[in-house]
C-alpha cells in the first residue's frame, strides 16, 4: 500500500503531503479544468481539428471557384484530411522530441512538418490511388511498383502544389500557424 500511495502523492503535487487516498482524490477533483488539460493532451486534440480544418479549407476554396464536387474531388478532400492528421501527429511528436530545445525550435519544426507533411502525404495518397487505377501493381515487381509510384507521386505533388495549395491558402495558412503555435507552446 505504501508504493501506490507514494506514486499517487507524486501525481497530486510533489510538495503536498497527502495522508490517504481520500485526500489524493479530493485534491485531484479540486484542480481546475485548465490544470487537468495538461500540455501533453492538447496536441492530441489538435490532430482531428487540424485534419478537419485543412479539408474544410480545401472544400471552401473549391466551392469559391464555383466547381462541383466529383468523386475525385471528394477523394482528394479525404486524402487531405488524412494527410493533415498524420502531419499534425508527426508535428506533435517532433515537438515532444524537441521538448528541451527553445520554443522557436519547436515552432519551426511544427511549421515545417505541418506544411511539408500535409503536401507530401496527400500527394503520396493521390499517387498510390492513380498508380493502382492505371497500372497492374499486383503483377509488377516491387521495384517497378515503387518506381511507378515515385514518378506518379512527383506529378501528384506538382498537382497538389499547383491546384490544392492556392485553394487552401486563405484558410489553411492561419490554421497551420495556429496549430504550430499550439503544438509548440510548452515542452511536453
Amino acid at each position: 500500500m505504501a508504493r501506490p500511495l507514494r506514486i499517487a502523492r507524486s501525481i497530486v503535487a510533489p510538495n503536498e503531503r497527502a495522508k490517504s487516498l481520500r485526500d489524493i482524490s479530493a485534491a485531484l477533483r479540486a484542480r481546475s479544468f485548465r490544470e487537468k488539460l495538461r500540455p501533453g493532451r492538447v496536441p492530441l486534440l489538435i490532430v482531428p481539428a487540424f485534419a478537419a480544418g485543412m479539408s474544410v479549407a480545401f472544400a471552401s476554396g473549391w466551392l469559391a471557384l464555383g466547381r462541383d464536387f466529383t468523386p475525385r474531388t471528394l477523394a482528394a478532400t479525404l486524402y487531405i484530411a488524412v494527410a493533415a492528421a498524420i502531419a499534425s501527429a508527426t508535428a506533435a511528436l517532433a515537438a515532444r522530441l524537441l521538448a528541451r530545445r527553445p520554443w522557436s525550435a519547436r515552432l519551426a519544426a511544427a511549421l515545417v512538418v505541418l506544411i511539408v507533411g500535409t503536401a507530401l502525404f496527400a500527394s503520396l495518397f493521390l499517387a498510390v490511388e492513380t498508380a493502382w487505377a492505371t497500372h497492374p501493381m499486383g503483377e509488377l515487381p516491387i521495384r517497378v511498383s515503387f518506381l511507378v509510384v515515385l514518378i506518379i507521386g512527383a506529378g501528384a505533388l506538382y498537382g497538389f502544389l499547383a491546384i490544392a495549395a492556392p485553394l487552401m491558402l486563405p484558410l489553411g495558412l492561419p490554421l497551420v500557424a495556429l496549430s504550430a503555435l499550439l503544438i509548440a507552446r510548452r515542452p511536453h
